[in-house]
């Protein structure tokens, strides 16, 4: 494999990694878990760090960016229509974790670390826990702050794909578009004139492939 083919191939691998070809999705056998298995809601600002945070913790099966709050509301928002202000959501992360190998409590220390909603955010930035039991209700108690509000959970809506594992995907490819750029730019002209519009011609790429992504990642549910 060629140079730029190689640096096409790690920019598009994030994007079609996330869609399961036809077919597949029952090919493999599932191991069902024996553990109750729990979920908790928060939100803590932009979604994107705290579901890469929340991911990473022992006993956490699964975190996932969404929208949570708006009680109203009976129908899929958009990412647009949350950050516009006309709906009551805010940017939130489900979390499904084994409670006999990580707390809510333990879970409610770690929102702690990664709120970075201030008192004055916009409704989409609010630091919020979302109660879905009395059980849940009195530990959060512990963990009530000028930036953080207890509300009663309403329906949780799955963000967008592009929004899940967001991190993760651009720390792999940010520094390939640095590459590219200063390579288009041809600095000190190191380079041939056809290496420097192989960069420029894969840089278009690049950002067309980000653009796709959004363009076609985009169900809410």
């Amino acid at each position: 494999m060629n140079y730029p083919s190689l640096v096409l191939y790690l920019l598009l691998l994030p994007v079609v990694s996330t869609f399961t070809p036809l077919g597949c999705a029952s090919s493999a056998p599932r191991l069902v878990s024996l553990r109750a298995e729990k979920t908790a809601i928060v939100g803590a600002g932009c979604f994107w760090s705290p579901q890469e945070h929340f991911a990473k913790l022992p006993g956490v099966k699964e975190a996932v960016s969404g929208y949570c709050g708006d009680a109203k509301r009976k129908s899929p928002p958009s990412y647009a229509s949350v950050s516009s202000g006309v709906t009551d959501f805010v940017e939130a992360v489900q979390i499904s974790y084994d409670p006999s190998l990580i707390t809510y409590e333990d879970l409610l220390k770690e929102f702690e670390s990664v709120n970075d909603s201030a008192p004055n955010s916009k409704r989409q930035y609010k630091g919020v826990i979302f109660i879905q039991d009395e059980e849940e209700e009195e530990i959060a108690k512990n963990f009530v702050k000028p930036n953080v509000a207890i509300e009663p959970a309403t329906k949780f809506w799955k963000a967008e794909g592009y929004h899940q594992n967001y991190w993760p995907k651009w720390k792999l490819r940010l520094p390939v578009f640095l590459l590219l750029l200063v390579g288009s730019g041809n600095p000190g002209e190191l380079m041939p004139e056809v290496a420097q519009q192989a960069f420029f011609y894969l840089y278009l790429a690049a950002l067309v492939a980000a653009v796709i992504e959004r363009k076609i990642d985009n169900k809410v549910e």
